[in-house]
C-alpha cells in the first residue's frame, strides 16, 4: 500500500502539479494513520464524528 500511496503522491505533486494532499480517517484506523504519517503528511486538525484530517503539501514535503 506504501507504494501506491507513494506513487499517487509523486504523481499528484510532480505530474499534475497539486499543490496539497489532505485525508482524513477515523481516529481508531491506526493503520492508516501511520500509512500516512510515514508518506509525510501533517496532522491539521482533529474533525467532529472521531475523524482526523492530515495534509501533505508541495512547499512543506520532506525529500529522501
Amino acid at each position: 500500500m506504501t507504494s501506491a500511496l507513494s506513487s499517487a503522491i509523486e504523481f499528484g505533486l510532480n505530474t499534475i502539479g497539486l499543490k496539497r494532499i489532505w485525508a482524513i480517517t477515523s481516529q481508531e484506523n491506526k493503520k492508516a494513520i501511520q500509512l500516512i504519517e510515514n508518506l509525510n503528511f501533517i496532522k491539521i486538525k482533529d474533525l467532529d464524528g472521531d475523524e482526523v484530517e492530515y495534509e501533505l503539501r508541495q512547499d512543506l514535503r520532506i525529500t529522501e
